[in-house]
C-alpha cells in the first residue's frame, strides 16, 4: 500500500503545507515506511505500485511545486521525457514500467506516458482533435485518460499509435525494450506481420 502521511500538528502555524506531506509505503507484515525524497524537496505523496514494486508519485519541490517520481527498488529516479514541464505528477505506473501522468508545459497541463527507461515519452499530448490533460491509469494496452474534444470534458480509453499501424506503442516499446543487442530499436521497427514471441501469432493477431 503507497500513500502520503501528513503531520497536521507540525503544520499547526505553517505558511506552508508541502513540507508536511511525506510518500509512504506499507509492506505485509511490516510497519511503515517513508520514502527518500531528494535535498530540495520539501515533501512527496506516493499515488501507485506495481506488482515489481515500482512506485510512482511526485515531490513537493522548494516553490511548493510537484515533480513526478518513482522509486525503483526503494531507490528515487527521476522521470523521464519531463524537462520542459513546470509541474508534474505520476499517477500510475504498469507491471512493464510505463509512467502515466500528467505534466504542465508553458501554462497547459497535459497528460504524458512515459516509457519504462524513463528516457522518451510516446503519448502526443492530442490525438484526433482531443487535449488529453491527465492520463490516470496504464496497462499494457492503453491508457485512461480525462480530455477535452469541442469544449466538452469526457472519460477515453486511450491507445497510442503514433506510427499508425495499428498496434499499440505501449505493446509495440515493450517488444523493442526486450532485446537492446536486437535490430528492433524504435517502435517503427515491430510488424503486425511479424511474430515476435515465435507462438505462430502475428503481432497484429495477438494485439
Amino acid at each position: 500500500i503507497v500513500g502520503a502521511g501528513f503531520d497536521y500538528d507540525a503544520h499547526s502555524g505553517s505558511p506552508s503545507w508541502t513540507e508536511h506531506y511525506q510518500p509512504l509505503v506499507y509492506r505485509p507484515g511490516q510497519t511503515g515506511s517513508v520514502l527518500a525524497v531528494s535535498s530540495q524537496a520539501l515533501g512527496g505523496a506516493a499515488y501507485a505500485v506495481n506488482d515489481k514494486g515500482t512506485i510512482v508519485g511526485c515531490e513537493f519541490m522548494s516553490n511548493a511545486l510537484p515533480r513526478a517520481v518513482q522509486w525503483v527498488g526503494g531507490a528515487l529516479a527521476p522521470v523521464g521525457g519531463l524537462a520542459s514541464a513546470t509541474e508534474s505528477v505520476a499517477f500510475d505506473v504498469c507491471e512493464e514500467g510505463t509512467v502515466a501522468g500528467m505534466k504542465k508545459v508553458d501554462g497547459q497541463w497535459q497528460g504524458f506516458l512515459a516509457n519504462a527507461s524513463g528516457s522518451s515519452q510516446f503519448a502526443p499530448s492530442t490525438i484526433n482533435g482531443v487535449n488529453f490533460r491527465e492520463f490516470w491509469h496504464v496497462g499494457k494496452f492503453g491508457a485512461l485518460s480525462w480530455g477535452v474534444s469541442n469544449a466538452t470534458q469526457r472519460l477515453f480509453w486511450v491507445f497510442p499509435d503514433d506510427d499508425q499501424d495499428g498496434l499499440s506503442d505501449i505493446l509495440e516499446q515493450e517488444i523493442v525494450d526486450a532485446d537492446p543487442f536486437d535490430s528492433i530499436v524504435s517502435i517503427a521497427d515491430v510488424l503486425g506481420s511479424d511474430d515476435f514471441d515465435g507462438d505462430g501469432l502475428t503481432n497484429a493477431q495477438e494485439w
